[in-house]
């Protein structure tokens, strides 16, 4: 299977998330748990200060996350956007932020593809690198000073579904 998603990326994804046995994402900017992590999940995302401060990640969702039992990585600089349920994975151009911006990604359940993006999830997940709590209790003190574009409601181009 091979689809592109346009404006259903995050209904694709939760059904996705639901039968799977684990979801792993590497997704630079969180303000959202958009497809249900679980206890034994894998989220790599750029945590730095500047994400926190900036509003770009939610600190106090992911001290949330950990509590329920989800491992999470903080990579400065991240900008990928990669979500790996099982066999099947979701890479495109969307964060987990809710936000009205036009983003597309691919669903697909190629071994080559899924293999490599367990692979590039595996490089930044080292065994010893996961945030604790002292350091997301730390995160969650950072005053969020919101910058760029405040979104308002913009008319969203309407996009067919793409593909045969």
């Amino acid at each position: 299977m091979n689809r592109v998603l346009t404006k259903e990326i995050w209904v694709e994804a939760r059904k996705l998330a639901r039968t799977a046995r684990t979801r792993q994402a590497a997704i630079a900017y969180v303000t959202q748990d958009l497809i249900g992590f679980r206890k034994g999940d894998t989220l790599i995302c750029d945590a730095s200060k500047r994400a926190i401060k900036s509003g770009q990640t939610d600190a106090k969702l992911l001290l949330k996350l950990y509590k329920n039992g989800v491992t999470i990585y903080s990579t400065d600089g991240l900008h990928s956007k990669v979500i790996l349920f099982g066999r099947h994975a979701i890479l495109g151009s969307a964060n987990m932020s809710g936000s009205d911006l036009i983003e597309a990604s691919v669903v697909t359940d190629n071994p080559q593809i899924t293999s490599g993006i367990a692979s590039f999830i595996a490089q930044l997940s080292p065994k010893k690198g996961a945030l604790e709590a002292k350091q997301l209790e730390k995160l969650c003190k950072i005053e969020v000073i919101r910058t760029g574009w405040r979104g308002g409601k913009r008319k969203r181009k309407s996009i067919r579904r793409l593909g045969a």
